[in-house]
């Protein structure tokens, strides 16, 4: 799994790879595609199910359900039309609120427009008029998210303040990015008779789904408040449960702690190698928990992961294997205390010295 030095980071390039992971993303592309060319046909209802398949890439990565993501089925879509129709309100009703303060500055913008002259105000109106479309883009995004995972209308503005404060960088970076994007997939797809923008589009909304996504772990890593799931809309096929999740989030702690030299914040870290590992957020409060309670009792990692490796499959050892090797590097080297650690889990686990190799070699 490619991840980012820091998990602050927005991965803009990422989100174009991620589209073609799946196997069947050409026929994802195309019954996208087909859903927003219906909304030629039939307004808005195209629109809808795509939205509601957006959710369900989103909600598939922030539970991490699937290996990618999940295909679209046609069987579903009924499912996706009422999933996406509460972000399709949210955003609706957060343009109406843009039109109406557009609106009550139009006075203002035409005397300054006639102030400067009819040309330099031509120009500044034309210059202005792509700066609201893309306010609208990064404004929508709290408001449109929460309203697709609670399935209300979404608009807490505690929420949405928190969510600007602490990604506004981010939606700008990746509003950025999705424009330019876009801009170069429309032409391509009007060069191939127009029909093509449909696909070339239908790309450009799974991209967006992982560019939502990333922008909403990232909040959650900068301590922001999740947004509950619905149970119903997650999917039952789960590569990492809550409770394996937190072994793994428990064994980098112990490694961390065991650490010979003290890392400078060791939060930061560990939140960074629990990204790479799980591409999950993990909440800095809580890791600030474990680290104290990892620090008074006195647990090593290899007491700890003794006790549940019955609990655990063939994969799921290899990932704890892969988070002590993880959270044992953060300087750059193993560290000898680590590397202790690491000969001494092998044999807990039933790994030889040549499978802990591989096993290193596939997340190093």
């Amino acid at each position: 799994m490619t991840t980012p030095d820091k998990q602050n980071d927005i991965r803009c390039l990422r989100s174009l790879s991620f589209v073609v992971e799946n196997p069947n993303w050409l026929a994802n592309v195309l019954y996208t595609g087909l859903c927003l060319l219906s909304a030629s046909v039939i307004p808005v209802l195209g629109q809808l199910v795509v939205i509601g398949y957006q959710f369900e890439i989103i909600t598939a990565l922030h539970t991490r359900s699937t290996l990618t993501y999940p295909n679209f089925e046609t069987d579903r879509l009924s499912y996706y039309l009422t999933r996406g129709m509460w972000p399709f309100l949210s955003h609706l009703v957060v343009f109406l609120a843009f039109v109406l303060i557009l609106l009550a500055v139009s006075p203002l913008a035409f005397w300054v427009a006639f102030q400067l002259g009819g040309r330099i105000g031509a120009v500044l109106a034309l210059a202005t008029a792509p700066l609201w479309i893309f306010a609208l883009a990064v404004c929508t995004t709290p408001f449109w998210l929460r309203a697709g995972f609670t399935q209300t209308l979404g608009f807490d503005l505690a929420f949405a303040r928190d969510f600007f404060a602490k990604t506004w960088l981010v939606l700008v970076l990746s509003s950025l990015f999705s424009l330019a994007v876009n801009l170069v997939l429309l032409f391509v797809g009007f060069s191939m008779f127009c029909v093509g923008a449909c696909l070339t589009m239908a790309f450009a909304s799974l991209m967006q789904s992982h560019l939502t996504w990333q922008a909403y772990e990232i909040y959650l890593a900068r301590g922001g408040e999740p947004i509950p799931v619905p149970a119903a809309q997650t999917i039952t096929k789960t590569l990492f449960t809550p409770q394996f999740t937190e072994h793994v989030r428990r064994v980098m702690v112990l490694t961390v702690v065991a650490a010979e030299y003290r890392l400078d914040d060791p939060v930061a870290t560990l939140q960074s190698c629990h990204w790479q590992l799980t591409g999950m957020a993990a909440e800095r409060n809580q890791l600030n928990r474990d680290l104290e309670l990892a620090a008074t009792a006195g647990t090593d990692v290899t007491t700890y992961v003794s006790g549940i490796a019955d609990q655990l499959s063939s994969e799921q050892k290899r990932t704890v294997m892969q988070a002590a090797f993880l959270a044992g590097t953060t300087e750059g080297f193993l560290q000898p205390a680590h590397l202790q650690q690491l000969q001494r889990l092998g044999p807990v686990l039933g790994f030889t010295d040549y499978d802990l190799q591989q096993i290193i070699a596939d997340v190093g």
